[in-house]
This record gives structure tokens, sequence and C-alpha cells, in this order.
């Protein structure tokens, strides 16, 4: 499912948390929230269970919004049953990610984390120039082994 028509985008809206992190946020101000949403659905008749084909699609939308300078943010925190009622879906689609798009509003800063087993290492913040700073686990920290030549 895809929307831009704004009536749509704020019902939309209303039913997303952002940035569990930032207690102090309440989410995107009126002005800066996105412009366009597209809700991932998983059509039950197809298939009983998911396992990561979303994730991967979340991702390639996401990339292919990046390249034509667009931000996005993939949201799993969503309240399903208000939004499946907002989008009128029948009782075969389930919703499994909601992906937010416009134009990028902020500074994102990606940080290396060298901790591979430390989750708080993980956390986003803000700095006082409202600088969004989103540390990353660094490739050396995520591969186990090498047997290169």
């Amino acid at each position: 499912m895809v929307a831009n028509d704004p009536a749509m985008c704020s019902r939309i809206y209303s039913t997303l948390a952002w940035a569990a992190y930032l207690k102090d946020w309440p989410g995107p101000d009126e002005g800066e929230r996105p412009s366009a949403y597209v809700v991932l659905l998983h059509d039950k008749r197809v298939a009983e269970k998911v396992e990561w084909d979303h994730g991967i699609m979340a991702q390639t939308i996401m990339l292919g919004a990046a390249s034509k300078g667009l931000g996005g943010c993939i949201l799993a925190s969503v309240d399903r049953t208000s939004l499946a009622g907002i989008l009128e879906l029948p009782e075969h689609l389930a919703i499994l990610l909601v992906l937010a798009l416009g134009a990028p509003k902020e500074k994102v800063v990606v940080e290396d984390v060298d901790e591979p087993t430390d989750r708080g290492a993980i956390r986003y913040w803000r700095d006082d120039a409202r600088v969004h700073h989103v540390p990353k686990r660094t490739l050396n920290t995520l591969i186990h082994a090498r047997y290169v030549a």
C-alpha cells in the first residue's frame, strides 16, 4: 500500500511510534513529517508466514529512495489494529512494516561501534545541534572469520 495524500499520511502518522531511544522526542513536528508512506503487507493467502523477504524489500526501497535524495525510516512500532482499520484492510492482509519517506529535515551521522555485544552501544542520540547520531557496528565486529587468498 502506498500513500502520499496529505490526509491519509496524517492518519498513518497517528499510528506510528518514533525513535524509542529519544525519550523526549514524540516524532517529527508538523512540516517535518514524511510526505509518503509504503506499508508492507503480508498476504496470508499466499504464504502462512514471512521470515525475511519484507526486510529485503524494505531495505531495497530505502536504498532506492536514498539514491533519489529522499530520507526514510523503517518503522516496526506500529499500532497495526488502528492502521488496518484506517486502510480498511481485509482479514488476509497483515501489516509487516511501515516505510516513511520524504525530504530529509535533519543531519544524520553514522558512527562506528567496535563493541559487538554491547547492546547499549547502538543507541542513537541527538546532540545539542540536533544532529542525529546513529551508532553502527563495524564490519570487523560483524565478520566472524575470514578465509581469503
